[in-house]
């Protein structure tokens, strides 16, 4: 991008030290009484600029950001959380087949592939289309084997890396809170993405049928750092089988929507296997195990909230272990003041600001809170949502949290948290008007 400023207003000084062939100590300073002007970004020569005050600048703003979410009364945070979505939102140009919904235009420029599904559910009751288009702008970049890229922006893709499979995850849920959300056309085209994308994790992340997929490295996982990552990978751990259940669960209902039950019941088929491997490799009698591939005797810290993502599974979670599962959850004190920690705070392995391995981060926290809405406790899962939204509204939509303090952390104006917020807040507003 080439940048061009300019001020109709005042003044617009640009200086530097030369050295020889470039400057460094650039600095662009904006002086006058009253100064009206801007930077304007672009890739060939600078478009004309028409002379707008600053009011009307301003006024044209706020009314496309109303337009958009359509909402006469906001609170504020309700209003930073929706804006962050329409303001980090980008249009379709370049490698961008779709606009995309960044996480951040701080320092987080891109469109991961699972911070899409996220940033979709919160945009699925304001923008159903911009929230199809989180899943189209990465599926367009799947790999032939169903390999999805890392992260995509509007001069490429990467990758070097993956993201966990959440989509079938998210895809479900949107179907099932926002119905109508998707066209029929649209759900063809994510059931035939989530069918090549399931077909990669169990072909090419496993030696055989007989094994569990696995991450070769921890930001394959999305839990970067995670201490399940402490001894290196590939990992074999339950999160991944548990959203791989739920993906082969949504292409299932997706078929039997098009009156296809013999290929629905493949699917499920599908995911019932995948759910009888990991209990039977991963469950120990108290929690899920993670374990890497190449040393399966190798026991890895269990103290990473990613080994309750089972209970995403609802009623085909056998009810002896998802007991046992909320029983250790309540008991080991994941929850916080603040919401749910992503490493146990008594863990030897937890840092304050250790990015997976102790703060609060916001696509954890609706995994964690849709598990327990699965297993039927509501009341502990909007407690959790109450607290996570506290959080928010003491400390804006950060890339994550303090898991003691709740203070923000890292990047501090993101669209997965923002989604979450919004998410949060649909349920609690629905629970209250819902009688008891």
């Amino acid at each position: 991008m080439r940048l061009t400023p300019f001020a109709s207003k005042g003044n617009a000084t640009v200086e530097g030290n030369w050295r020889r062939d470039h400057a460094d100590n650039v600095a662009l300073t904006f002086s006058g009484e009253r100064f009206e002007g801007g930077i304007i970004l672009h890739r060939r020569l600078c478009p004309d600029i028409a002379k707008t005050s600053f009011e009307d600048v301003q006024a044209a703003s706020q009314q496309a950001f109303a337009e958009w979410h359509g909402k006469q009364h906001q609170s504020e945070a309700e209003k930073l959380a929706t804006y962050l979505l329409w303001a980090n939102t980008v249009p379709a140009e370049g490698t961008l087949t779709h606009p995309a919904t960044y996480m951040s235009k701080n320092h987080m420029i891109n469109i991961w592939s699972w911070d899409n599904a996220f940033s979709a559910i919160g945009l699925a009751g304001i923008d159903p289309e911009l929230a199809f288009s989180q899943f189209a702008a990465i599926y367009e970049w799947q790999d032939n084997s169903g390999l999805l890229p890392d992260f995509v922006h509007d001069v490429g893709a990467s990758f070097a890396f993956t993201k966990p499979p959440v989509h079938g995850w998210a895809i479900s849920h949107i179907l099932e809170t926002y119905r109508g959300s998707f066209t029929s056309d649209q759900l063809v085209y994510l059931r035939e993405k989530m069918e090549r994308q399931l077909s990669y994790w169990l072909t090419h992340t496993r030696a055989n049928p007989q094994e569990l997929p696995s991450y070769f490295h921890g930001n394959d996982s999305g839990w970067d750092n995670a201490s399940f990552f402490d001894h290196g990978g590939p990992v074999i751990g339950p999160d991944l089988p548990t959203f791989l259940c739920l993906t082969a669960k949504c292409i299932a209902q997706l078929h039997r929507k098009a009156e296809a039950p013999e290929v629905a019941s493949k699917f499920d088929q599908i995911s019932t296997d995948l759910r009888d491997l990991m209990i039977k490799q991963l469950w120990n009698g108290k929690t899920f195990e993670f374990r890497k591939s190449a040393q399966p005797e190798l026991i890895l810290p269990d103290t990473s909230l990613a080994q309750f993502m089972p209970l995403l599974l609802g009623s085909d979670l056998p009810r002896e272990i998802a007991e046992k599962l909320l029983e250790r959850f309540n008991s080991l004190g994941f929850l916080t003041e603040w919401g749910p920690a992503t490493e146990h705070p008594q863990s030897t392995y937890y840092e304050a600001d250790g990015y997976w391995r102790g703060p609060i981060w916001a696509p954890t926290t609706l995994l964690i809170f849709d598990g327990l809405c699965q297993q039927g406790e509501i009341r502990l899962a909007h407690e959790l949502a109450k607290r996570f939204m506290r959080t928010c509204e003491a400390s804006g939509m950060a890339e994550n949290f303090d898991a003691l303090t709740g203070d923000g952390l890292r990047d501090k104006a993101f669209a997965w948290t923002s989604a979450v917020y919004l998410r949060f807040q649909d349920v609690l507003s629905k629970a209250q008007l819902t009688p008891a």
